[in-house]
């Protein structure tokens, strides 16, 4: 069987989006949501940064990137702990926003835009489907380690 020109593209065209299929980039482009590298320094700054970890979710040709990070703020409890973070944070220019309640505050940054972040108990991360080490999880500080999730958005 003879190929024509036409026929050889297509073929080529067709490996290249098996390639991209394989590689997890899909046939469509996507927009990857990111949170700045500096606003991940300035939560992270307000105290030890004991475990991290990011989930990628994918949404409409969009992958978010959404930052983990299990702190230890030195706070005997998650009450004082939560308290310190919140604190600390507005001290940085962050504000609190939307709904807030016992176990969760949801504030965001002027200087970051398009950058919120949550603090919860670490109990909170089976939500999230991500792990961190047990070690973390069965210290003795794991009731007032807190678990921020610094999320992008557009």
């Amino acid at each position: 069987m003879l190929a024509t020109a036409g026929s050889l593209i297509l073929l080529v065209a067709c490996a290249g989006a098996a390639q991209r299929v394989i590689n997890g980039q899909g046939l469509l482009p996507y927009e990857m949501l990111e949170v700045e590298p500096g606003a991940l320094r300035e939560v992270s700054s307000i105290g030890t940064v004991v475990a991290r970890n990011t989930v990628r979710l994918l949404d409409d040709h969009t992958v978010q990137v959404i930052n983990l990070l299990i702190m230890d703020v030195g706070a005997p409890s998650f009450g004082n702990a939560s308290a310190a973070a919140r604190t600390a944070l507005e001290g940085r220019g962050w504000v609190r926003s939307g709904s807030s309640y016992d176990d969760l505050i949801h504030m965001e940054s002027p200087q970051w835009a398009f950058t919120s972040l949550t603090i919860t108990p670490i109990r909170k991360l089976a939500g999230y489907g991500a792990e961190v080490a047990d070690s973390v999880m069965k210290s003795p500080k794991a009731d007032a380690y807190l678990l921020i999730d610094v999320t992008p958005f557009r």
